[in-house]
């Protein structure tokens, strides 16, 4: 698990527990709460491989889940 006290490089993103966190110093993370019933959640991308780190639902993160694995099914 990434904590405060991982290192990092600028520009890096990750969830630490429930919160966003940004690299914005070498070795430093910016911790940005998320709102109300949210929390930090890694997502797949639709158009392009990859993934988005955001702050969201853990029942629409687990509906994107499930649509990305459906769809890859296909391919």
């Amino acid at each position: 698990d990434i904590t405060r006290n991982t290192p990092c490089n600028v520009g890096n993103q990750a969830c630490i527990g429930k919160d966003f966190a940004q690299c914005a110093q070498k070795d430093k993370w910016s911790i940005i709460p998320c709102s109300n019933n949210l929390v930090c959640v890694v997502l797949p991308l639709v158009q392009k491989r990859g993934i988005s780190i955001t702050c969201d639902t853990i029942d629409d993160q687990n509906s994107r889940i499930r649509n990305f694995l459906k769809a890859a099914e296909g391919c």
